[in-house]
Formats: structure tokens, sequence, C-alpha cells
């Protein structure tokens, strides 16, 4: 996954900075574990890997590098380790995956805490359109406690939950193009309130 990233940061000195770049590169990898029957599985079981790669820059103004809510990326590795589960039985779909985070120190000498994530999405194959399916999606996320420069900075840690509608389309075998919106319906930290999103996305079976 290479995202490309909109961040706008608004200083309390009301200075707005805005940056549009892309940000840093996810490596994710899916092993089988178990399925239900041979053929055609209507359940499948699995482990989930993944890497984020510190290739986002980090963004300078006037010589000086932006707050790091306004950076494209962390500057920092970042690992997973997770297990998901699909059910299909058409015209549905449902998938839901759990997997934890570290993520190392990047720029600014900030450490973000490890998170556990959980997501759950449900798809409903439209059957007048070829490939064409809804979705609704829900993604909790609990981050502990952050270091910056040594110092712990709890006002970040606790749940977040975000859901939201989306569309998916298969054009042809093995390609899926998607757009998801991701809605805060809940915040339970002391600061670094979590905006709306807009995820599209590109995926190729090999």
């Amino acid at each position: 996954t290479v995202p490309t990233v909109r961040r706008t940061y608004t200083a309390d000195t009301l200075a707005t900075d805005r940056v549009t770049h892309l940000g840093d590169v996810q490596l994710e990898g899916r092993l089988f574990l178990w399925q239900d029957r041979p053929g055609v599985p209507r359940l499948l079981v699995g482990a989930q890997l993944g890497l984020r790669l510190p290739t986002a820059p980090e963004v300078t103004a006037s010589g000086a590098p932006l707050p790091l809510d306004a950076q494209p990326g962390l500057g920092a590795w970042s690992p997973s380790v997770g297990l998901w589960a699909g059910a299909y039985r058409l015209p549905w779909m449902l998938f839901v995956s759990a997997r934890y985070v570290h993520t190392g120190t990047g720029y600014g000498d900030f450490n973000p805490g490890d998170s556990g994530l959980a997501t759950a999405l449900a798809q409903y194959q439209i059957g007048a359109v070829e490939g064409l399916a809804l979705r609704l999606s829900a993604d909790a996320r609990y981050t502990g406690a952050d270091r910056l420069q040594g110092e712990r900075d709890g006002d970040r840690a606790g749940w977040v939950l975000l859901v939201g509608p989306g569309l998916a389309w298969a054009p042809r075998t093995d390609w899926l193009l998607s757009a998801t919106a991701r809605l805060p319906a809940h915040d339970g930290r002391a600061a670094g309130a979590e905006g709306p999103m807009v995820e599209l996305g590109i995926t190729c079976d090999l």
C-alpha cells in the first residue's frame, strides 16, 4: 500500500500548515491456516504479517520540521502480526481481523505507543451490476502511551472507533477497486481527535 496523505494542522497561533505527500509504504501478507472444506470454502482462517516502512520524508517549513501531527509519515519502522477470518456465502461476505502493531522511534525522537486493532467488514454483492458490492466496516483501535524524547505522554492513549460505508468493484479476475469512508464514532483519548477519512484502494492477487 502506498497512501497519499493530506494533512491540515492549525497551531495555537492559528497559523495553518497543509501537507500533501506520499505516506509511509505499508507491506502486508496473509497466510491461509485453515478452511472448512476443499474446493470452494465458506470459511477461511489465517494469519497476517505487516511492515510499515519509513519512506515518507520529514517535511519542513522555513528550515524547521513541521509538527508531528502535520507530517505525512512517522519516520519509523512498524511491524505488525495478527489473525483474520472470512465467511463467504453469496451474496454476503464477512471479514474480521485483529492485529498487534509495534512502532519504533521516528521523527523528532517520537515513539508512538504500541496498538491493538480490530476490524469487521460486511459486504453485499449487488446482483444488477457484475463485480460491484456494498460495504460496511467498523475499526476499533487501542493505543498505549506515546514517548516524546524519552518522556511518557498518555494524552493520546485510549480507544478510537471508526465506522463507515464503502463500495468495491472487481473489473476483472484478481483485481479489486475500493472506496471506503471512515467516520469517528467514539474517541476516548484526551488529545488528538480523529477526523473523517476516505480510503481509496487497488488490490491485485498475485
